[in-house]
């Protein structure tokens, strides 16, 4: 068996089968699979349009990595699904533009990767735009890794979740495994984690539920939610208001520039730090220490 074989499908189309370590990938680009290869006649910023879809028949141990996706992206988990499709709608300003976009997959080992790319010089690009937004369908728990991803990230029904970089919003529901944001610039939306969940760092408000796992954020720009969380929760910074509630075990909360608001915790109640807003709390469990309301603190005489 052949073993390393570099697959790659360009939106211009053909057909190729690789192998790969113990397991077969098989990549479909023909021209009964292609929604449509003809560009058509679009209006605005999307002047021409294409749209390009192939699959890759995978086994099980199989993972999905997503790099330099050039515009939105979504991805669903399908109960029954054997196989990945990709779905691709290109559009550009010019039908030049259009011919130098391209969605292309590639096995390496155990790993399937996509990316959905410009043309690598766009110096000359000027007064033109272009968008390519990416549909990923692949089997329930499959685990996923986005490298890169210019617009807004949906998915549901994945395994193991990692996102390295997303420069729109993020909406991630049914995750049957962890869940890793690295960064994120827009707002990110979290629901039904059956792990631990990770927040490196996002730009945009927060909104957890539902998760499993213990709960971590690093830092968070703008204001947070946090609810319904079965292990501990840990807050390590925030520039807005923090909201938590229906915590299972402890929580801990260091530097936060708005109000805190905390409620049933199962563990203890930690706040390092406040700045510009209060504390309260109710129904915690455990040892409860946070730092005293400044304006109570005013009204003592204290410094």
């Amino acid at each position: 068996m052949m073993s390393g074989l570099r697959v790659v499908s360009l939106f211009l189309g053909y057909s190729v089968i690789g192998l790969g370590g113990d397991y077969d990938v098989q990549v479909h680009v023909d021209p009964e699979i292609v929604v449509d290869v003809q560009v058509r006649q679009g209006s605005g910023d999307c002047s021409y349009e294409m749209t390009r879809e192939f699959s890759l028949d995978v086994s099980a141990g199989t993972s999905l990595t997503l790099e330099e996706i050039a515009g939105k992206l979504s991805i669903e988990g399908r109960e029954g699904l054997d196989h990945v499709e990709v779905v691709g709608q290109l559009c550009a300003s010019s039908e030049e533009r259009l011919r130098e976009m391209s969605v292309s997959s590639e096995v390496e080992g155990n790993e399937i990767i996509i990316s959905a790319h410009y043309a690598e010089n766009r110096s000359n690009w000027r007064g033109n735009s272009a968008k390519i937004d990416l549909t990923v369908y692949v089997p329930v728990g499959m685990d996923v890794e986005i490298e890169e991803a210019a617009g807004s990230i949906r998915s549901s029904g994945t395994g193991n979740l990692l996102i390295g970089d997303a420069a729109g919003s993020i909406s991630i529901k049914d995750v049957a495994g962890d869940l890793q944001i690295n960064d994120g610039a827009g707002s990110v939306t979290i629901d039904d984690i059956e792990g631990t969940v990770t927040v490196e760092d996002a730009a945009g408000s927060i909104s957890i539920k539902d998760v499993a796992g213990d709960l971590q954020i690093n830092d968070g720009a703008g204001s947070v939610t946090i609810d319904d969380i079965e292990g501990t929760v840990t807050v390590d910074d925030v520039a807005g208001s923090l909201r938590i509630s229906d915590i299972g075990l402890s929580v801990m909360v260091g530097d936060v520039a708005g109000s805190v608001s905390v409620q049933n915790v199962g563990g203890d109640l930690t706040v390092d730090g406040i700045a510009g807003g209060r504390v309260s709390h109710s129904g915690v469990e455990g040892k409860v220490d946070v730092p005293e309301d400044e304006r109570r603190r005013r009204r003592r005489g204290g410094n």
